[in-house]
């Protein structure tokens, strides 16, 4: 079993292996190393190695992250965007401050002029009518008054002209510095633009091998160990990995061995949205998929489209990434957020990126005064930066709560102890439309009521078990008003696990029944079900 991923947090992965090796096959799985180093691992009776993969690869997927992210890119933007208009305010309002202080203090000098000159002609007058000849006091004070009048029109003219000319010049000067930034603003916002174009078109061409350098490098790392294995059946779990195995499994038949291919198809390739590159992936599963003895994929919608899009033979086996219910962990969802037992928790498990549509839950939040949320994430990230700051901008970040990722085989009994588990992955790219997600199945298994966006494939399974309701995706409005509705009869929710058969038609078990039908119609051999006792998963350790 090959996969791309270094299998720690690949439940699928580690389900397969584990039943396949107590099912009585020897089973080996190869991932990716991230210490750049070979480790070899145990999985119960399953062996794991993890291969390093050149230098070259994660540079370029580093590079590719950093081109590609839409949401970094549209962040950036934002940034810059909002950088140019606090600095327009800025001039603006210095613009207005030198209209205000010019006109203010050319009012406040000409009052203080005027009452200089009054106080001078008062003082004179006064001195003037001490004289007899009062009508020559009187010609000479009217005299003076025009004189003062005329001297300060004059000078106030010149004045008024000095500081119109100096106002203008520093209105021009910033009316310049703004064009300019506005300018320089309009060019980085065109870069970026650009960057995204040219992010969502790279490598979005037929030509797999130009367009994913990346396969190079696993088949120079997987390449030679499969070789050495000389295995019966080589699974590729995903489309990354699809071409190294159907060349190694041809050159194990070159070399007598009557070696398998499954092709353990994920999602539906040609409905993933940019920016990654579909046309190549598509193009790679389409060269490569038709050499596969058998396919099996996670929903029976995409296990039709795979059939009438590669006009495959036969049906793919249908084997949904439900979870194998394991051992409570230590410490409940609810303790680690540090709510009781009467708060209200809603709860998001799962990656966290604006595809998820995980913004549209937080949003919500602010119409659930009495709910709090927790989003059990990997790591902070720029997108993890921005919730918390909706819900800091909101008043409500108290009730947002982020929490940290445990086992898989601990997943599902972290999660039971909140009120509602909702998942608000984005309607409209055909992946998102006719998958069927773990942690749909993982809230199941906890036994929550479900508030679900409306993807075709995922609603209608929840809203046809009666275990949850579906909202408009990208609505927060809607959100809210089905998250109220669905946490006023969570218990009669609740009660639909308890009363019907929806958890072992939906269960593990079902699943691997199906995985070991598709390895006896190869290996020609039976596998009892009794000899793998209920769903534990174990956990990976280090072989000393």
């Amino acid at each position: 079993m090959i996969v791309a991923n270094d299998v720690s947090a690949d439940t699928r992965v580690r389900k397969m292996a584990h039943d396949l090796a107590a099912s009585g096959l020897r089973v080996s799985v190869l991932g990716v190393s991230k210490t750049a180093r070979r480790e070899d691992l145990s999985l119960g009776m399953a062996t794991v190695t993890l291969l390093p993969v050149g230098d070259r690869l994660r540079t370029r997927r580093a590079l590719a992250s950093r081109l590609t992210n839409r949401h970094q890119i549209a962040h950036e933007i934002s940034i810059r965007r909002a950088r140019f208009y606090a600095y327009q305010r800025d001039v603006n309002a210095e613009i207005a401050w030198l209209r205000s202080d010019y006109f203010r203090d050319r009012a406040n000098r000409n009052e203080e002029q005027n009452a200089k000159a009054r106080e001078r002609l008062h003082r004179r007058a006064q001195r003037e009518r001490a004289t007899d000849d009062a009508r020559l006091i009187g010609r000479l004070r009217n005299g003076l008054t025009r004189s003062l009048d005329e001297y300060r029109k004059s000078s106030q003219k010149r004045r008024e002209a000095r500081m119109e000319a100096r106002f203008r010049r520093s209105e021009d000067d910033l009316n310049r510095r703004l064009d300019r930034r506005h300018e320089s603003y309009l060019r980085a916002e065109g870069t970026l633009k650009s960057r995204m174009i040219e992010a969502t078109e790279t490598g979005d061409s037929d030509n797999w091998q130009r367009a994913l350098p990346e396969l190079h490098d696993y088949e120079v790392a997987f390449g030679p160990a499969l070789d050495a294995l000389d295995v019966d059946v080589i699974h590729a779990q995903d489309v990354h990995l699809l071409g190294v195995a159907a060349r190694a499994a041809s050159r194990a038949r070159a070399r007598g061995l009557s070696t398998k291919l499954v092709y353990d198809a994920h999602e539906y390739i040609q409905g993933l949205a940019p920016p990654r590159p579909v046309k190549a992936w598509s193009s790679l599963e389409s060269e490569y998929i038709g050499r596969a003895d058998a396919v099996i994929t996670v929903a029976p919608t995409i296990a039709r489209m795979l059939q009438e899009d590669y006009d495959l033979a036969g049906l793919p086996t249908v084997v949904m990434n439900i979870p194998a219910v394991g051992a409570t962990p230590a410490r409940a969802l609810r303790d680690v957020v540090g709510l009781g037992e009467s708060d209200l928790l809603l709860v998001y498990s799962g990656g966290l990126d604006a595809t998820r549509g995980v913004h549209t839950l937080v949003i919500a939040l602010a119409q659930l005064p009495d709910a709090h949320l927790a989003l059990v994430s990997k790591a902070e990230t720029v997108y993890t930066n921005e919730l918390d700051q909706i819900a800091r901008e909101g008043g409500y970040s108290d009730r947002l709560h982020f929490a940290p990722f445990v086992e898989p085989q601990n997943v599902v009994g972290y999660l039971s102890s909140a009120d509602v588990g909702v998942h608000t992955i984005v309607s409209g790219p055909i992946n998102h439309e006719v998958t069927l997600p773990n942690k749909v199945f993982e809230y199941m298994h906890a036994r929550l009521p479900i508030v679900i966006s409306d993807c075709k494939a995922m609603s209608n399974l929840v809203e046809s078990l009666g275990v949850g309701k579906a909202f408009v995706s990208e609505d927060p409005l809607s959100l809210a008003e089905v998250l109220e509705e669905v946490i006023e009869h969570r218990a009669e929710y609740r009660r639909i696990y308890a009363d019907s058969d929806v958890l072992n038609m939906y269960s593990w078990t079902t699943q691997r029944a199906r995985l070991l039908g598709v390895y006896s119609d190869l290996l020609g051999s039976s596998f009892s079900l009794e000899a793998i006792e209920g769903e534990a998963l174990p956990s990976l350790a280090i072989v000393t």
